[in-house]
């Protein structure tokens, strides 16, 4: 039982935990519009919220490790406050910037976690910030 199983776990709960919600979901789509056809088109399936928010997460957890935490933070913030519609965009910039600095000190700092660095001068810059 190494310090990885915990995070396994909770992610194989989320797993079924999401199955469960869109087969009931789509279960009631079916209740209400009566329907014996159910299909999906390509177009409803990525103007959907939930899609989209999950291939956001998807390419952050592909680039953080290129990228490091804070470049690939704070977009994925970004990104996702304009996927729920948050117009104003200097909050958005200072919300992410912010965001990402706090989690960054009491993981990095305080938790004393090693984040992800990134790459060339991505992980000059990271190694820049640890030293203040």
């Amino acid at each position: 039982m190494g310090s990885g199983l915990w995070p396994q776990f909770l992610l194989g709960i989320l797993i079924v935990l999401i199955a469960l919600n869109i087969f009931n979901s789509i279960r009631k789509y079916r209740k209400e519009e009566n329907k014996r056809d159910f299909s999906i088109s390509f177009h409803s399936l990525f103007t959907n919220k939930l899609v989209i928010g999950s291939i956001i997460i998807g390419v952050y957890s592909l680039i953080l490790d290129y990228f490091g935490y804070l470049l690939s933070t704070i977009l994925f913030i970004f990104l996702y406050m304009t996927l729920l519609s948050e117009k104003r965009l200097v909050f958005k910039i200072v919300t992410s910037l912010v965001a990402t600095l706090v989690i960054y000190i009491i993981f990095a700092r305080v938790l004393q976690v090693p984040l992800p660095r990134g790459i060339g001068i991505l992980r000059d810059f990271a190694l820049l910030l640890e030293t203040l």
